[in-house]
């Protein structure tokens, strides 16, 4: 039934694959892999999150203009009886979105993910992991990056408990717009590629291991919120006077401190300074003029917090 659709000048055909509903499009890219490809050319770029969990709620889902079409529920166990020969054979609609349930297998997934790819030209996609065993999301993160597909938000709910799993964290969300990363579970860490992040939003909320260096090289991110900091006004010092030189991209940068800061004796040393007196016990407030002209202020916030933030 498909091939007299599909013997049809581009421009019509662009006109009815716009009328089907999601559910239409995928039958239709079943029946053949001409199919496929004609209706790919036609079909708008569509969005990917992944949740994983480690209840019974992991669960894959396509969105198109931030609504969902296709839910994909993940299971560790799941009943011999009820499976499918395929997931696409699995699909039911429920209140016009696709759903259906399939086993926890990394090569499934990755299929899907292609499969879809192929129909619906992902743009985008973004993960939200909250489990104790990440191997499965983060080898789908990796698979997603091998594909050439964007990444978007990254939000890493539980601590990471090795060094190799963070490397692999940080290394394959590079490219990702906006990553929220709980905390590394150690004192010392080493990762030389900070320099590569372009994010509009990076978050740690424990990063007692992070380096002055490493900061530094998160100036081409635009937002920075790190926490449970333990370095000192040195530290800080070093910070400013490399951006400084080179501010990159950096608008905000906030870390929040688990010792005492002296945030006077961060400016030492600090050239094209104003100081901004606080008052009724507060913390002064810095104006810095960097080298390409750029003004930024520095602040010391009541629960330990440095601000440094782009005039705009």
């Amino acid at each position: 039934m498909s091939f007299p659709l599909l013997r049809l000048p581009c421009l019509a055909l662009e006109e009815i694959v716009k009328n089907f509903n999601h559910d239409e499009i995928l039958n239709l890219a079943q029946t053949s892999r001409r199919a496929k490809r004609s209706i790919s050319k036609h079909t708008k770029m569509h969005f990917i999150r992944i949740f994983f969990y480690d209840a019974s709620i992991s669960y894959f889902q396509i969105l198109h203009d931030n609504l969902p079409i296709l839910r994909i529920h993940i299971y560790d166990q799941f009943s011999q009886k009820k499976r499918a020969i395929s997931w696409k054979q699995a699909i039911r609609l429920v209140d016009g979105t696709m759903v259906c349930a399939w086993k926890r297998e990394v090569q499934d997934f990755q299929e899907i993910l292609d499969f879809l790819n192929e129909i619906f030209r992902i743009e985008k996609v973004s993960f939200t992991v909250d489990s104790e065993d990440p191997h499965f999301a983060m080898l789908l993160m990796e698979h997603v990056v091998s594909k050439n597909l964007k990444i978007g938000r990254v939000d890493w709910q539980e601590l990471i408990r090795t060094r190799e799993m963070a490397e692999r964290l940080l290394t394959v969300s590079k490219g990702a717009t906006d990553l929220k990363i709980k905390g590394l579970q150690f004192l010392f860490f080493c990762f030389d590629h900070f320099n590569l992040f372009r994010m509009d939003q990076l978050r740690i909320e424990e990063a007692a291991w992070i380096t002055a260096e490493q900061v530094v090289a998160l100036r081409n991110c635009k937002r920075v919120s790190l926490g449970d900091i333990w370095f000192g006004e040195e530290s800080i010092n070093k910070i400013l006077l490399e951006y400084m030189k080179n501010p990159g991209q950096l608008q905000e940068l906030r870390m929040c401190f688990n010792c005492v800061i002296r945030i006077k004796r961060a400016m030492t040393g600090l050239n094209n300074l104003e100081v901004v007196e606080g008052d009724d016990g507060s913390e002064s407030k810095y104006w810095l003029i960097t080298d390409n002209g750029i003004r930024f202020s520095v602040t010391k916030e009541r629960s330990a917090t440095v601000v440094i933030k782009r005039e705009t």
